[in-house]
């Protein structure tokens, strides 16, 4: 691809090619003759205008992040992830994890809640835990398959202990290997 202002360079080979750019692998390499290979050298004012693009679209970006404003552009709108993908990718960034920073109050205005597992009294006590663990997949339970929060949690509970090799009902590990230990009246002992 030949960008406007850019330089196109034939050489014989590809060491040349090579040692013309100071590269291991040079920009732009095609091979239409066999004998010569060609490459394109965006120049700086090319580099200097993508440059340029990748600052306003960060600047109009920093612009839809701030408080307070109304101001979004179609473009950073649509594409904002995308951008911030890709400039963080030829930064070297690497995005960190997604950790839940919800709180009760959350928890309490996403349906949480009931009689039997009352969040309004975490916050009369000043509770300063994160809220809920596990929300998105209990709001997922309730959604698809139309229970309350007490079932969902129940339902979230059963899979964990399945997962883990736990009988739902008894408690008790489902491993045939597993040694039980009785104590007690029951067990002979006085």
């Amino acid at each position: 691809p030949v960008y406007p202002g850019a330089r196109h360079v034939t050489v014989p080979n590809i060491l040349s090619a090579q040692k013309y750019l100071g590269l291991r692998s040079p920009l732009f390499i095609s091979s239409e003759q066999p004998h010569l290979h060609s490459f394109t050298i965006p120049t700086m004012q090319t580099l200097s205008w993508l440059i340029v693009i990748i600052l306003v679209l960060l600047l109009l970006t920093q612009l839809t992040n701030t408080p307070g404003t109304t101001y979004s552009h179609p473009v950073v709108v649509l594409f904002r992830q995308r951008i911030a993908d890709l400039v963080n990718k030829a930064l070297g960034y690497r995005r960190l994890p997604f950790f839940n920073t919800g709180s009760f109050e959350q928890d309490i205005e996403d349906g949480l809640t009931s009689s039997t597992f009352d969040l309004n009294q975490n916050l009369e006590d000043g509770d300063t835990r994160p809220g809920l663990s596990d929300t998105d997949e209990i709001k997922r339970i309730m959604k698809r398959r139309g229970v309350s929060f007490d079932e969902a949690r129940l339902i979230r509970q059963d899979q964990l202990l399945k997962k883990n090799n736990i009988d739902p009902v008894t408690g008790l590990s489902l491993d045939p290997k597993a040694v039980y230990f009785a104590s007690g009246p029951s067990s002979g002992q006085s």
